[in-house]
C-alpha cells in the first residue's frame, strides 16, 4: 500500500519503516492494517517525544495535530499504492 513514509514529503523506502499504532499499544491499539502507519525511525521518534495526535481516515488520508494546532494534513496516499 505504501512505498514511503507516510508523512507527507518523507521518501524513505517502506523497507526502513517502522510501524506505527495510531491508537496506541499501550492503550489497547489493536495490530491491525486500519491501526498502522509506517513512519521512518526520525518521525516515528517524532509522532512519540512531540505527542503528535494522528487521526486516519477510512481512505487513509491523515490529520496530524500537536496541542489542538493542525500540523499537517494529507490527502489518501494514492501516488503511493503499488
Amino acid at each position: 500500500m505504501y512505498r514511503t513514509c507516510a508523512i507527507p514529503g518523507c521518501q524513505r523506502h517502506i523497507s526502513i519503516t517502522e510501524p506505527h499504532h495510531i491508537r496506541h499499544w499501550e492503550h489497547r491499539g489493536p495490530t491491525d492494517l486500519h491501526n498502522l502507519l509506517p513512519l521512518c525511525k526520525h518521525h516515528h521518534d517524532r509522532s512519540h517525544t512531540e505527542h503528535w495526535d494522528i487521526q486516519m481516515q477510512p481512505d487513509r488520508s491523515l490529520t496530524v495535530t500537536r496541542n489542538g494546532t493542525t500540523l499537517m494534513t494529507t490527502g489518501p496516499p494514492r501516488h503511493q499504492w503499488a
